[in-house]
């Protein structure tokens, strides 16, 4: 048993080792579709999806480049149309990047609300009645 158990170990510890070596992120073609919203609250008809969270291991690939393309598939796949970052690290091990998704109908998800008034503003003024 003694043997069997020191087998077991070493499986173990070299998959514990071989874990640690990730494949790299790659960004999909939904994930290449999201967009990024600097201040969320300037789009008030913005839906939040819910909550994203990104860690990966920092290598000698560029981290935050996988960290970010992992955020982007993940919005994907929970339907949203944006993103927000709310916070990045790195350090040795870890890149990690939290951030908020969002479902932005069409036509309003590039428009701030404030340009959108001052738009309407326009309107109004020019109207010759």
């Amino acid at each position: 048993m003694g043997s069997y158990m020191r087998e077991l170990s070493v499986i173990l510890l070299s998959g514990l080792m071989f874990g640690c070596t990730q494949s790299a992120v790659i960004l999909t073609e939904p994930g290449r579709q999201i967009g990024f919203m600097n201040d969320p609250k300037k789009y008030p008809l913005c839906v939040p999806r819910g909550a994203l969270n990104s860690t990966v291991l920092t290598s000698s690939r560029n981290g935050y480049r996988e960290a970010m393309n992992q955020l982007l598939n993940t919005a994907a796949g929970m339907g949203a149309t944006h993103i927000s970052i709310d916070s990045s690290e790195s350090n040795a091990i870890v890149t990690k990047i939290e951030g908020t998704s969002y479902f932005c109908p069409e036509d309003f998800a590039q428009q701030p609300s404030d340009q959108i008034m001052n738009r309407d503003n326009l309107i109004i003024l020019d109207d010759p009645s």
